[in-house]
């Protein structure tokens, strides 16, 4: 660990519940952005003149999930309204637009400049930039609660289901590629983040387990890079950068680490 940074800010009327991170890099400056749900904002927290500093934005409803769409952009779920939201970091947080949803969607990944992905209970749907259903990938089968997503470096959505203990790899079509639900002593209790990493390797956050647990491209598992005994709080949100770091949101707080 080399980083703990405290998601209390002024403002805040309850301890922060940090759903999801995305970290960007913007005019040089890294950008830690992370959606409230206890305090119905999204933050980021960036170092200037060596001085720690926090953007608060705050928003109708309880966000969830967030995406990055662009170098200096993020786009956030807030699921109670049925709204999506873009966000410009400069690195603080401007509201961009609002656009409203036929359906309250928890977790968001961007498959392409004009299409992203979107999970609602038993359903992720591709939507147009408008927030239009262009179809959906599955059915109440294959996910129940699909709150955590990202997509690989293939195009695929890698979807991370809390309630069906899984991971599922689909194509964008709703072909199914591999999915890993293992047993027994490795068996998932509360999957949640989910990010790849620059190898193209899959890291996974268990949240009960407090656990982040790293599999191949292909979904095989290889080793648990992070567990309780590197201080990993109560896992919600994960996020992997190209150099190596990840950050995780748990308990109110962001921790980053180096994957060594």
């Amino acid at each position: 660990m080399v980083d703990t940074t405290d998601g209390r800010v002024e403002g805040d009327v309850g301890k922060p519940n940090l759903s999801d991170v995305t970290v960007l890099v913007v005019n040089g400056i890294q950008a830690c952005v992370v959606t409230d749900f206890n305090n119905t904002c999204v933050k980021s927290f960036y170092t200037r003149n060596n001085q720690p500093c926090h953007s608060r934005l705050p928003l109708v409803n309880s966000p969830w999930g967030a995406t990055q769409l662009k170098e200096n952009q993020v786009m956030v779920a807030v699921p109670d309204y049925s709204q999506i939201v873009t966000v410009e970091v400069t690195p603080d947080l401007v509201l961009l637009s609002t656009i409203t949803t036929s359906r309250w969607y928890y977790s968001l990944a961007v498959l392409s400049p004009s299409s992203l992905a979107a999970g609602t209970y038993y359903c992720v749907d591709i939507l147009d930039m408008g927030g239009h259903v262009l179809r959906s990938v599955d059915n109440q089968i294959q996910f129940t609660r699909p709150f955590c997503m990202c997509v690989n470096n293939k195009g695929n959505i890698l979807v991370s289901d809390c309630e069906k203990k899984s991971v599922t790899c689909v194509t964008s079509e709703g072909d199914v590629v591999w999915r890993y639900a293992p047993t027994g002593d490795r068996a998932l209790i509360f999957p949640c983040g989910i990010t790849t990493t620059s190898t193209g390797d899959i890291l996974l956050a268990d949240r009960y387990t407090n656990k982040v647990i790293q599999l191949t491209e292909s979904g095989e598992y290889v080793r648990d890079v992070l567990t309780s005994q590197d201080g990993v709080p109560s896992l919600r949100g994960l996020w992997s950068d190209n150099h190596g770091s990840i950050f995780v949101t748990g308990d109110g707080k962001i921790k980053e680490f180096i994957n060594t």
